[in-house]
């Protein structure tokens, strides 16, 4: 991936900086059944697991969330009779993002990132955002706190992270030289925002909406969801951080219900039809007496 010198004039080179990378670094989003143009997109998607693999990467078939499909390289395309999911990861997800984009995608994930390396080794990074946050969680009220961890291993690996898994926004900040143990990646630490359903899809909208600048837009997305818990990033003075979107988190006692409903219910009912119990299971239901 290009890093942001050009678009940062050099300006971050002061601070121990060497290059900073920033991009989308995940994306996994269906299309129902039924849309204008499916099968084409579906096509279009088959054809770019046929480019990763030909990078490569094994392909595979398999099955994904319920839907069956091929995949290589981390990112997979499958059908089930709702519609079609797409998943890209890593640099892929960059690389291709364009290639897939249209306005009636629901996005369930979308993974930012920003990666700096570092002039020399910087083994405390990670404690500095644990303890930033930790200072800036301890003046919430107790009921909106979030969860704030990390996880250290004796060989300089370190991540924080802040959210639930179960949050529609959370982070981690992390020691990518030692996740990677790749010369690419040598004293590099990454900043990562994952963002899901509403979140995702309204961060995917402005990203894809600015493709020349799009790195920069990255890495200020990055910066301003780590500014707002207490974390300076390490680039965050050279750029300008955004507003981001407003979203209701807590859903309310019908959306967790229905959430729940398509969960937990809606794969047994299925199975139950398909198997000839239609009759039991609206009964068991109270649908039919």
């Amino acid at each position: 991936m290009p890093p942001l010198s050009a678009t940062f004039d050099g300006a971050f080179l002061g601070a121990g900086i060497e290059a900073i990378y920033a991009g989308v670094d995940w994306l996994s989003c269906t299309l129902p059944t039924g849309s204008p143009r499916e099968q084409s997109w579906l096509l279009t998607c088959i054809h770019l697991i046929d480019e990763v693999e030909d990078m490569g990467y094994e392909r595979e078939v398999y099955s994904r969330n319920g839907y069956d499909g091929v995949g290589a390289g981390g990112c997979f395309v499958g059908t089930r009779d709702d519609g079609t999911y797409l998943q890209l990861s890593g640099h892929h997800a960059g690389d291709l993002l364009d290639r897939i984009t249209r306005d009636d995608l629901h996005i369930s994930r979308l993974d930012i990132q920003t990666t700096v390396k570092y002039r020399e080794y910087a083994p405390g990074v990670g404690k500095v955002c644990y303890d930033d946050a930790t200072d800036a969680n301890g003046t919430l009220p107790a009921s909106r706190r979030r969860r704030i961890w990390y996880m250290a291993g004796n060989d300089g690996g370190w991540t924080t992270y802040i959210g639930a898994p179960t949050s529609e926004q959370r982070a981690k900040v992390y020691n990518k030289a030692v996740q990677s143990n790749t010369p690419e990646y040598e004293r590099c630490w990454r900043w990562e925002v994952t963002a899901k359903n509403d979140y995702a899809t309204a961060w995917y909208r402005r990203v894809i909406a600015e493709e020349n600048t799009r790195p920069a837009l990255c890495a200020s997305i990055v910066a301003s969801w780590f500014a707002l818990r207490g974390i300076t990033p390490v680039w965050a003075p050279y750029i300008r951080l955004i507003a981001l979107p407003l979203i209701k988190e807590v859903p309310s006692d019908a959306e967790k219900k229905l959430s729940w409903l398509k969960a937990q219910v809606r794969p047994a009912l299925r199975w139950l039809i398909d198997n000839g119990f239609n009759d039991e299971a609206l009964k068991a239901l109270g649908i039919m007496d």
